[in-house]
């Protein structure tokens, strides 16, 4: 969602580029011996700007009204618009992988803090045995994934950052949250978990850390929390080593789901916001908040293309995007708009679901 929310944004931004190519175009050219017509200039340029925001914003084509000058500003202005928007495809296409990857990236990032804390907790002097110690900075270290991932360059943490979080963890917040627990494994993690809970995920220093090497930290922040303190809270007394979490069990089946969805989304954008008009009454789909939109567009993509995804399964992921990203009142209105137009578009042949379960198409 968020490449398709970032393709958006810049055909809005090649949009308003087009436009400005016509004051470029119809400027007087100030190194002509003739008498520049500067009145008929600005009119041309009126012209060809109300008939390129026609087209866009109404799908209304009066090109053929436009004398041969301005339809050659036009085609140019189209050109270089449509040239644009192909590389934005590709270009925010490439970045779903990089995305994902990222958020990868910051689970074994954090998680690299626990080992890197415990042997600052040795240096003179601390000596903090307990940090030395723990079960689960010593699994993490023994753990070759994680010692691969960690030497590839792109986990550093400072010792200035390392003294605030050591400092904080012998705060008197922390050592409530570990008070009465026994010595051991039940310790070791709680005191790992209260560190992760207390500090690393809500201190405002480290989440401008964050935020400064991933741009999409806000909206992973929680998927990467997760997947942190669920790795922690996993391990048991009898494990000999730590396992770590994948973004998905069925990662190449899920990659390629993604990259469809995506194709097929931006590919049939036009078409989708049709269907969706159709049924907002008295409501003209420019004016949709942009993040609604493009869960309604996702969504119908989704259920027109996957048949084997039930349309109740697809409308309940989109409503959670919705409750996530979007306003407070987007929940009931994707959720009625998807139950409307899949139940017409069943009805019409467009969303037809096969596979087990799946023959009612609901």
């Amino acid at each position: 969602m968020q490449s398709l929310y970032a393709l958006k944004q810049s055909e809005t931004a090649n949009y308003h580029n087009a436009l400005a190519y016509f004051d470029e175009f119809f400027a007087p050219d100030l190194n002509s011996m003739e008498k520049q017509d500067i009145k008929q200039l600005n009119q041309n340029k009126k012209l060809a700007s109300s008939i390129f925001q026609d087209f866009f914003e109404k799908d209304v084509n009066r090109f053929d009204e436009a004398p041969a000058d301005i339809r050659k500003a036009i085609d140019t202005a189209l050109d270089q618009f449509n040239n644009q928007l192909q590389k934005d495809k590709k270009h925010f296409g490439k970045m779903l992988e990089k995305d994902l990857q990222g958020i990868y990236d910051n689970y074994i990032y954090i998680l690299s803090l626990v080992t890197e804390l415990s042997d600052y907790a040795l240096t003179p002097p601390l000596k903090d045995l307990k940090l030395k110690d723990n079960k689960i900075s010593r699994l993490l270290k023994e753990n070759k994934e994680f010692v691969s991932n960690t030497k590839k360059g792109k986990v550093v943490w400072n010792n200035e950052e390392l003294k605030k979080v050591y400092k904080l963890s012998n705060s008197e917040k922390i050592s409530k949250d570990i008070e009465g627990k026994d010595k051991g494994l039940d310790r070791d993690k709680n005191l790992i978990l209260a560190i992760l809970k207390d500090i690393v995920f809500k201190e405002e220093f480290l989440q401008a850390n964050f935020e400064e090497k991933d741009i999409n930290w806000t909206e992973n922040k929680s998927i990467v929390k997760n997947m942190v303190l669920k790795t922690i809270k996993a391990v048991e007394e009898k494990d000999s080593e730590i396992k770590l979490l994948t973004l998905s069990a069925n990662w190449d089946e899920d990659k390629i789901f993604y990259e469809e969805l995506y194709k097929k989304t931006v590919d049939t954008d036009k078409d989708l916001e049709k269907l969706i008009s159709g049924k907002i009454k008295n409501w003209d789909i420019e004016r949709l908040a942009t993040l609604d939109r493009i869960i309604l567009i996702m969504a119908i993509s989704e259920m027109i293309n996957f048949p084997s995804i039930p349309v109740k399964v697809s409308i309940n992921e989109y409503i959670e995007l919705s409750k996530i990203y979007s306003t407070p009142k987007s929940k009931q209105f994707v959720n009625g708009i998807l139950d409307t137009l899949s139940e017409d578009l069943i009805k019409r042949g467009i969303i037809a679901k096969s596979g087990r379960g799946l023959i009612d198409n609901k």
